[in-house]
């Protein structure tokens, strides 16, 4: 059972890559809601009234208009982060499927071996038999 080592690597690399690509989904999405929360920030500003409140305003929008640029930009990794991981998934499943019909394969040869070994040694007890029975009868 040569395969069935190999089989178990293979299961246990694509259950990885799985586990990899949810993560990196799970981070993208995340920064999806932070970057949801900065937006809503700026439309919860009241309408400044004296030109301190401005001066205040503004540097808060500025700073906003900063940590919306990077989470867009963190947002743009994570999906070149879970095209990577969906390609290594991929590549995982398509190399379990490989090694799964061989062992699949193996399995039915050693199978039809067995049957062909019983087949056999039944035939060799119907024939000490069919002897046992002639050599009575004499």
């Amino acid at each position: 059972m040569k395969f069935k080592q190999i089989l178990n690597v293979k299961k246990q690399a694509l259950q990885n890559a799985e586990l990899d690509l949810n993560k990196a989904k799970l981070r993208k999405k995340s920064v999806e809601n932070e970057l949801e929360l900065v937006k809503n920030e700026i439309n919860k500003l009241k309408e400044p009234t004296t030109l301190n409140e401005m001066v205040l305003v503004n540097d808060f929008i500025q700073v906003n208009l900063l940590k919306q640029s990077q989470l867009k930009e963190k947002l743009n990794l994570c999906d070149k982060e879970i095209s990577h991981y969906n390609h290594l998934y991929k590549r995982a499943s398509l190399d379990y499927e490989k090694i799964k019909y061989l062992y699949e394969e193996e399995l039915k040869q050693k199978k039809k071996a067995l049957e062909k070994k019983q087949a056999l040694e039944l035939d060799e007890i119907a024939t000490m038999r069919f002897f046992a029975n002639s050599q009575s009868n004499n």
